[in-house]
């Protein structure tokens, strides 16, 4: 503990990644905040279906956007963690930390987001929490089809609720999953860029155009059968119960921004319940036929829309079906093919019978789909019915190459798109959806430029096999930045609702967390730690209860300004047309949205700062009052041990008292026995025998009698520390000291004497000899006891006799000596505790002033240098040398930092191939000596462009080192 050192930092920081299908340093990231969040675990006592319920709640989790945002939890993993950090440093922090990847990798062993939020302050001790969420995708592909489905079919349904028939909507629709489809499977195919070949671009972007144009011909023909069913029970005049409860539940369908599977069953079923309404004849036939056409291209569209979201190549529509149509279904599709009426249908049945009357029926009726099918015409000759048979027939293995297909198709597409793009269709989508504003987001910055960038720049590109100027980096950037829209903006409200749950409980949450503490503070101390153990578990475990008063929700204006901002990182195309934002990405410096990002920084510091002053005055507070004890406790101590010294006068006094006192007091109290002896009347013969015995029995008394009573005060003298200090003080007075000394004693001794009023009954045992009056007999022995009563002189002489006796024999220089090694401590804590009242009086009155001038605005204070320049390579060639510096990055006793990694463009370079220089100072820099790495780069290891050197270390202390920088090599 005694290597804790407290270093000012203040960091507000935002970060996203903007190419989600290659996330630089992910796996290096997240290890190190996780070993960041060295703090106290605790629960996030959340569950999925809480988490529900809270984003429930919410006005803009509601219709089209709640479906996004349930299938994006459908498809994601969420784990949560939350810690609580406790510190002793002077500290301001608020770090949120976005970043995730599509696809799986070396450093990526599982696609998803991860986030990481954390807040917290103290001054000389404090605390905070962190938050982390780990979103993992269990299937990224299938994750953006079907949110790329009920995106624009909910959006394409909810403009037709709001604004009735818009012409070309479903048009809209079809190219719209083209282009977000395309975003993917090109942006994926460039993350493989030396596995892919340019025609296995081309042949990839062929199939999901073939694949959207399929899905979305079925579509058309199940809304067309549902519009049927409507027409067929007004001709036929059925207005039963039955048929009613149909139509509402057609209208309640309707309703909705998306059908699901389910929806579709209850649809059909319901047809089906009603065939009996309908009397033998035409009209019978014509609602089988519907009922045959809506069961076909349901369950076809549904095998399909599986099947695309795991696998890229093309569906064949052939196959046993997973169940069989009900019976008046398959009979009628039989019987249309000239098939046994009991015959179990196959798929490539269902796809002949669509192709046929079905399918001429809605062309008859929609030239939206006639305009559409001629997108194809050029690749797949023939009548709009011949070519939708081709694209149900198509896989890709054709006379023609995936170059010419796609060659032939571009052009149809591009004008077809272009007419979409640029007429009232948009402008009246927009429209529809004013109340939508989630959804109008998305359509403007996701799917909108979605199909520019198609139409204009990436397809184009991709039939050139990118040889048209358009560089690879900038289309897959460019693309990430459609699919961080559709994701990212249900991932941001997912956040926020946690984030606010957390933060409504961080109270009970951290004082949860300090009594945690105090128990690992328990395990320290059980294997030897001593008082700053003790001292950190007082200060962590308060200082924790401080920073959880007053670290609760952000302001609601705050919040709506940080996630708003939020918002507008994770939509990087807003404020942006589509083919200038991907030119601007060919400037490796350009950062998209990158105000937000700062005032993202901006606002996390003013709600720091905000709370800062409130915060660091109740923690200086508890700091002065939990050290000041600390240090009072010490000095009290050091006061015990100079007492203890002093009280040895006691001991020293009962060896003195043994001795020449006890003839001392025994004189004294002879005085007072011979006055009583005086008093009483003795024949002589009896008085001389008192006489010879007296100093023996008086001394036997006062040893019997007054020694332990005047001995038992002395083993409890308790000096009083206090003067005795101040002599020394004052110039060490010698004098002072003495009479000091001798003051108290007599002051002791004179109140334990004075209470015991000693004294005794005195008798003297005595024997004489009368002479016999018979000559010549023996003398008459005579033993008799003298009762002289009880005597005992004033307490005063005895205390005088006591302290003249000390006063003669003690030697008080010798103690004078020895207790200036006790003293000398004593005056240095002293001196400690003045020293330590003034800097927090001081730290007070700066609060007061300007709190912030306490906390050194420094972000990147533990920011490694990264530099790089030209050394020759033991010969005339010269190679690039890098050379990274972490100031105050120490080696630990193996030499390495805790964690350790430096990466060159999104590949870990090996430590072992650095020269490490330790303890190495930068001068001109002005900082700190610290770790510094040398590394030549090989040409092999570079690439044209921009190039990014990235490194993150993590010390023994907690302490994060992070950096990038960024070059161009010229070639």
């Amino acid at each position: 503990m005694s290597h804790i050192s407290a270093e000012a930092t203040v960091q507000a920081q935002a970060q996203t990644p903007l190419n989600m299908f290659r996330e630089a340093g992910l796996a290096i990231r997240l290890q190190a905040i996780a070993r960041l969040a060295a703090g106290v675990g605790l629960s996030l006592d959340m569950t999925v279906g809480d988490l529900l319920k809270l984003l429930k709640q919410r006005p803009e989790v509601q219709g089209l956007f709640g479906n996004l945002l349930d299938i994006f939890l459908e498809e994601v993993s969420l784990e949560g963690a939350l810690y609580a950090q406790a510190a002793i440093a002077v500290m301001a922090y608020a770090n949120l930390v976005v970043t995730g990847s599509l696809f799986r990798s070396d450093e990526v062993k599982e696609p998803g987001f991860q986030m990481v939020f954390e807040m917290g302050m103290g001054f000389k001790a404090g605390g905070g929490y962190r938050v982390v969420l780990d979103l993992k995708m269990t299937e990224a592909r299938r994750l953006v089809a079907r949110i790329s489905d009920v995106l624009v079919s909910g959006l394409v349904r909810s403009a037709e609720q709001s604004a009735g028939a818009i012409r070309d909507l479903a048009s809209l629709e079809a190219v719209l999953k083209i282009a977000v489809r395309l975003a993917y499977e090109i942006g994926k195919a460039l993350s493989d860029a030396n596995t892919v070949t340019a025609d296995e671009w081309r042949q990839r972007s062929v199939q999901v155009m073939v694949q959207e144009a399929q899905r979305w011909i079925l579509s058309q023909v199940s809304s067309f059968a549902v519009e049927r069913f409507r027409v067929l029970l007004q001709e036929a005049n059925i207005q039963t119960e039955q048929s009613r409860q149909f139509l509402n539940l057609l209208s309640g369908k309707a309703a909705e921004p998306v059908l699901a599977q389910e929806d579709w069953d209850e649809i059909l079923q319901a047809s089906e319940n009603l065939i009996s309404s309908f009397p033998e004849g035409d009209k019978r036939q014509q609602w089988l036929q519907t009922l045959s056409m809506a069961w076909s291209a349901v369950t076809l569209n549904h095998d399909a829309a599986a099947h695309i979201s795991a696998d890229t190549a093309l569906y064949t529509f052939t196959g046993n079906l997973a169940a069989q149509p009900p019976a008046s279904v398959r009979s009628w599709i039989n019987l249309q093919l000239n098939q046994g009426s009991e015959q179990a249908l196959r798929k490539e049945d269902l796809i002949t019978f669509l192709m046929g009357n079905p399918l001429a029926l809605l062309l008859q009726e929609s030239g939206e789909t006639t305009a559409f099918l001629r997108v194809f015409g050029a690749a797949f000759t023939g009548t709009p019915q011949t070519i939708a048979a081709s694209l149900f027939s198509f896989q890709g293995s054709t006379p023609v190459s995936a170059q010419e297909l796609l060659q032939a198709i571009l052009p149809e597409f591009q004008s077809f798109a272009g007419n979409l793009l640029s007429g009232q269709l948009v402008p009246a989508v927009r429209r529809a959806l004013g109340g939508n504003p989630e959804i109008a987001a998305l359509l403007d910055h996701a799917l909108l430029p979605a199909l520019q960038l198609m139409n204009e720049a990436v397809l184009p590109e991709v039939l050139r096999g990118f040889q048209g100027g358009t560089g690879k980096q900038e289309v897959q950037e460019a693309l990430s930045s459609i699919l961080l829209t559709m994701i990212g903006r249900n991932m941001v409200i997912l956040i926020e609702t946690v984030l606010t749950a957390v933060q409504q409980n961080v109270a009970s949450l951290l004082n949860r967390a300090a009594g945690q503490i105090s128990d690992i503070m328990d395990v320290l101390k059980g294997m030897g730690g001593g008082p700053e153990v003790e001292l950190l578990d007082t200060l962590l475990e308060e200082s924790l209860k401080i920073v959880g008063a007053n670290l609760g929700p952000f302001p609601q204006d705050s919040q709506a300004r940080i996630f708003g901002l939020l918002k507008r990182v994770v939509t990087p195309l807003e404020g942006y047309q589509p083919l200038s934002f991907m030119n601007k990405l060919r400037r490796p410096e350009w950062v998209p949205q990158q105000d937000a990002l700062e005032q993202i920084g901006q606002e996390l510091a003013a709600l720091l700062f905000g709370r800062m002053n409130k915060i660091s005055m109740d923690l200086l507070q508890m700091i002065f009052k939990v050290v000041l004890d600390k240090v009072l406790a010490e000095l009290e101590a050091l006061i015990k041990e100079f007492q203890k010294e002093i009280n040895k006068i006691g001991e020293y006094l009962e060896n003195l008292i043994r001795t020449i006192v006890l003839d001392q007091l025994t004189n004294l109290f002879l005085v007072e026995a011979r006055r009583a002896l005086g008093f009483l009347s003795l024949v002589p013969q009896i008085r001389d025998a008192v006489e010879r015995e007296l100093t023996n029995a008086v001394k036997a008394g006062v040893e019997r009698v007054i020694l332990p009573a005047v001995l038992g005060p002395l083993r409890t003298i308790d000096f009083d520390p206090g003067p005795i200090l101040d002599a020394f003080r004052n110039n060490g007075d010698f004098d002072a000291f003495k009479r000091t000394i001798t003051s108290q004693l007599r002051e002791h001794v004179t109140r334990q004497i004075q209470s015991a009023n000693l004294g005794f009954d005195l008798t003297v045992p005595v024997s004489i000899e009368i002479p016999s009056p018979i000559p010549g007999l023996p003398p008459f022995k005579l033993k008799e006891n003298v009762r002289l009563g009880r005597i005992g002189p004033p307490s005063a002489k005895i205390v005088d006799e006591v302290m003249r006796a000390f006063e003669n024999q003690f030697n008080f220089g010798q103690l004078f000596e020895v207790l200036v090694r006790y003293v000398v401590p004593v005056f240095n804590k002293e001196k400690e505790i003045d020293s330590l009242k003034s800097e927090m009086n001081a730290l007070t009155d700066q609060f007061r002033m300007n709190p912030r001038q306490l906390y050194p605005a420094a972000p990147g204070s533990n920011a490694p240098l990264i530099f790089f320049h030209l050394v020759r390579n033991g010969g005339s060639h010269r190679v690039l040398e890098a050379v990274l510096h972490y100031p105050g990055l120490v080696p630990n006793s193996d030499g390495w930092p805790a964690l350790l990694a430096v990466y060159l463009n999104d590949k870990v370079l090996p430590m072992a191939t650095f020269f490490f220089e330790e303890n190495r100072t930068f001068d001109a820099s002005g900082l700190p000596s610290g770790l510094t790495l040398r590394r030549h780069l090989g040409m092999e290891e570079l690439k044209p462009g921009k190039n990014t050197l990235s490194t993150i270390a993590l010390d023994g202390y907690g302490n994060r080192y992070e950096m990038s920088r960024s070059f161009l090599l010229k070639v």
